[in-house]
């Protein structure tokens, strides 16, 4: 029997260390590109967040600063004194540090590790002033060249991008010198570092309804090519794909943005943490379905 299943069992581990070989060079790609690079940190800061924010609730928590008078862990602690007795060992004094104090150092050492991923994101992000640049007068130059011939223009369409652009200009600068006055760049003070840091928030926020009004917009009937009559838009596999997407992920990060935007948060930590860890899974779940059915299609055609 022995025989027989050791070639399975190698077999079986061989798979595995395939598996996870091809996980790590898929990894390795998402993060070749600007955008898995930067959802990829986003997510590892939120998580890292919110183990720190789990963490430091259970460090106040009276389960872990009171173990003996709680409902989890006070019965077993109880039968474990009693097992001592009979065998001659009388509890000694304990030199280790109790519960609440790991979990609160522990809790302490993550929240330094998500600052510190924060701060690596908020410095890539530092770029994003150009791209609105560029998405600005890219939208400008379509909207005139369109006019220049004639053709006809989606006015909504084309005043939601603009706003959503203004938005994204107050959400980078917001953010961008909010963090240079925390770090002394900027000699601002620290309610002008506020109110920036809640610019940069509000306008992430405001930005997030205009994209989410301008999809279901698209959802509406609309006048093609210039016709009179209203037509339902036909939608491809990929255009279906690219709505549910961009909805779906504003959608999530929209409690998260609206907390935020209220000083002190309007929601507890805890569950701000946890809906913006949700909200993060997202776009690197889709960044990692695209790159490997890049991969696939890659292979095919070689």
């Amino acid at each position: 029997m022995a025989p027989s299943t050791a070639p399975s069992a190698l077999a079986f581990l061989a798979r595995k260390h395939d598996d996870a070989q091809k996980a790590i060079e898929h990894f390795h790609s998402l993060l070749h590109t600007r955008e898995g690079h930067d959802v990829t940190l986003w997510f590892l800061g939120e998580a890292t967040r919110l183990v720190a924010v789990l963490l430091d609730t259970l460090s106040q928590s009276d389960t872990f600063r009171h173990p003996k008078e709680s409902l989890l862990f006070g019965p077993w602690l109880k039968l474990a004194a009693k097992l001592r007795l009979p065998w001659g060992l009388t509890p000694r004094a304990s030199t280790r540090l109790p519960l609440s104090a790991i979990s609160g150092r522990a809790a302490e050492r993550m929240g330094v590790l998500a600052d510190i991923l924060e701060d690596w994101q908020i410095l890539n992000r530092f770029w994003g002033l150009l791209d609105m640049w560029v998405a600005i007068k890219t939208l400008l130059a379509d909207t005139l060249r369109s006019l220049r011939e004639k053709k006809p223009v989606n006015w909504p369409d084309t005043l939601g991008r603009a706003l959503e652009h203004l938005c994204l200009v107050g959400y980078h600068f917001g953010e961008a010198t909010a963090w240079l006055t925390g770090r002394r760049f900027l000699g601002w003070s620290t309610k002008m570092q506020e109110k920036m840091a809640l610019l940069s928030v509000r306008s992430w926020a405001g930005y997030l309804v205009l994209v989410m009004i301008r999809r279901l917009a698209q959802l509406m009937p609309q006048r093609i090519d210039g016709s009179s009559e209203k037509r339902a838009p036909e939608w491809d596999a990929q255009s279906k794909k690219e709505w549910n997407r961009e909805f779906f992920n504003n959608l999530a990060w929209f409690p998260v943005a609206i907390s935020l935007s209220v000083p002190g948060g309007l929601l507890p930590p805890t569950l701000t943490s946890i809906l913006a860890f949700n909200a993060s899974v997202r776009p690197v779940r889709d960044i990692w379905e695209d790159t490997e059915e890049e991969g696939k299609e890659e292979g095919g055609e070689t």
